[in-house]
């Protein structure tokens, strides 16, 4: 009886025991588990406080990137409005010295000399011979030449030494009429301050305005007469020529015979058409600007017992000197 008491006391501090323990471990568990809640919270904040950090940075960045590009741009805006004062700066001293210019020559002292707006007909064919006659690079002159793509390469060439600008009074202008209409020709003179003539200025009314006809004004030649000459050429070619009254002419003949005028270096027959039609343009000691076609070829010399060559004028193209296009 005894052995059974002391057992059952034994279970029974066992169980009480076991079910302490078991209530501790339980205790203990929840403990844990609210541990592990709060270390699950804790890493959620961690990565949310990452996920803000990260969108920080990439805002950082892309501002970063603003301020950066935002730099470079205004560096860019620094470099041109440097450029554009180093423009300027060089602009005022090519004025200034242009100023001083027209201060040497006078005009500055006489500003109605010079065409700024032009308000009328007179004033526009003014303004453009006096950006002609001012050019001092090819683009100043193809601005106001005639057919400009058609001459810049011959201007270029023919002005390979530098242009020769010059200032045209407008109170000196000769105009020959008004009422110009597209498609016009006619010519006009002008003077410097100093008085100096030009060359006669052929011009033209285009749809684009008044145009001065280079190669009329200069006279231009593909090929000068001494080149066709020199390469004693048999070809024809096509010049721009002034030839003066053959009667009355002072020029050496050579000896081509009486049927012949004599234009040094030119010869024309008198029974030709172009002859009979340039003796009218020279006559009472008129100079005729007239473009021909002129071929090397021999005649029977008056003076020489053989055959010499010399350049005769076969035809007339054109009774002035305006250009054929």
């Amino acid at each position: 009886m005894r052995k059974i008491t002391i057992f059952m006391l034994v279970a029974f501090l066992c169980g009480s025991v076991f079910a302490q323990k078991k209530e501790e471990l339980v205790q203990r568990i929840a403990q844990l588990e609210t541990s592990v809640s709060a270390l699950q919270y804790e890493i959620n904040g961690l990565k949310n406080d990452k996920a803000l950090m990260q969108s920080t940075i990439d805002n950082l960045k892309a501002s970063l990137k603003v301020a950066t590009d935002a730099n470079a741009l205004l560096e860019n805006k620094i470099n041109f409005q440097e450029e554009v004062n180093k423009t300027q700066s060089t602009t005022l001293q090519q004025l200034q010295k242009e100023l001083d210019e027209l201060k040497k020559q006078g005009v500055a002292a006489n500003p109605s000399a010079l065409i700024v707006d032009p308000q009328n007909e007179a004033d526009s064919i003014t303004f453009v011979i006096q950006q002609y006659a001012g050019a001092k690079k090819l683009e100043d002159m193809l601005k106001v030449a005639y057919c400009p793509n058609k001459v810049k390469d011959k201007i270029q060439n023919y002005y390979n030494q530098g242009f020769n600008a010059r200032l045209v009074d407008k109170n000196t202008v000769a105009i020959p009429r008004s009422g110009f209409r597209i498609g016009d020709k006619f010519i006009v003179n002008a003077r410097t301050p100093q008085g100096f003539s030009l060359d006669p200025i052929y011009m033209r009314k285009t749809a684009d305005g008044f145009k001065v006809d280079w190669e009329a004004t200069v006279g231009y030649n593909e090929e000068s007469i001494d080149s066709y000459n020199a390469r004693k050429g048999t070809d024809k070619i096509i010049l721009r020529v002034s030839l003066y009254d053959p009667e009355n002419s002072d020029r050496p003949k050579y000896g081509v015979g009486d049927n012949y005028y004599k234009f040094f270096p030119y010869y024309v027959l008198k029974s030709s058409a172009a002859g009979q039609r340039i003796a009218q343009l020279c006559k009472n000691g008129k100079i005729a600007k007239i473009i021909v076609e002129v071929e090397r070829k021999s005649k029977y010399s008056d003076y020489y017992e053989d055959y010499e060559y010399f350049t005769f004028i076969t035809r007339i193209i054109s009774e002035d000197w305006f250009s054929l296009y």
